[in-house]
């Protein structure tokens, strides 16, 4: 369905990003720092504004790739992130399973 690129320091929290993502039919893809020349392809980003290395990472993908929609989770409901990316949704932690799945739906849907 759709590549979900995971942003989250957190390893216990990306990996069940991760499975929630993969048991939808997606396509989880996990990175902690990246070299420009090594930009994923990625239809959906889910972030944690509060990480400086993945707040970059997600800034550089989106110059190359402006279409991938962005998915917020933090426990800072105010982030100055939620500007910047306008996320698709903002997800404050801790999050349910529930919410995270209509979360990515709605990053992953069709553009009208």
């Amino acid at each position: 369905m759709g590549r979900v690129l995971i942003l989250e320091p957190n390893s216990e929290v990306r990996e069940l990003i991760a499975r929630v993502a993969a048991r939808l039919g997606h396509e989880p893809v996990l990175v902690t720092s990246l070299a420009t020349d090594d930009l994923p392809s990625v239809d959906a980003i889910v972030l944690e504004p509060a990480w400086a290395p993945g707040l970059e990472i997600a800034r550089t993908l989106r110059e190359g790739h402006p279409g991938a929609r962005v998915v917020l989770e933090s426990i800072e409901p105010d982030s100055e992130a939620r500007w910047e990316f306008r996320p698709v949704r903002f997800l404050v932690k801790p999050f349910g399973l529930a919410d995270l799945e209509q979360a990515l739906a709605s990053a992953l849907e069709p553009r009208r």
